[in-house]
């Protein structure tokens, strides 16, 4: 496909099953199903109280927030999220995603596509 159009409420919504995480969803914006070979664009919904635990994988990713207030904790570092910031997460970093406002987080997280795609829940992110 050399050209796709679409809108994110066309999109379906999936719960992330990673570890113990829980009130986040997941949409596939763009993929290989559409032609992208090197890389995956998604969004994520993550209600309040809302949390990605601990993980890591081999491929890249970028987290540019659209709305509400994100931490993330990358190895032993922790920064907070708000509108029109972002992160970039190298491989193998272990990390993990909170909402720490009172509102819906909205998130994209662009990834690089690699030859293991597997991702590893951790037990916890830092070295305390």
């Amino acid at each position: 496909m050399e050209f796709f159009k679409a809108t994110v409420d066309s999109v379906e919504k999936e719960e992330v099953k990673i570890g113990d995480t829980k009130g986040t969803f997941i949409q596939w914006l763009v993929t290989k199903a559409q032609g992208s070979e090197s890389y995956a664009l998604r969004r994520f919904i993550m209600k309040p109280g809302g949390i990605i635990t601990c993980h890591n994988h081999k491929y890249v990713e970028t987290v540019y927030l659209l709305k509400g207030k994100l931490e993330v904790t990358a190895g032993n570092q922790k920064v907070q999220l708000e509108k029109d910031s972002y992160v970039f997460i190298n491989k193998f970093v272990p990390h993990e995603l909170k909402n720490i406002g009172s509102d819906e987080v909205i998130f994209l997280c662009a990834i690089s596509y690699e030859d293991d795609m597997t991702i590893k829940a951790l037990e916890k992110c830092s070295e305390d």
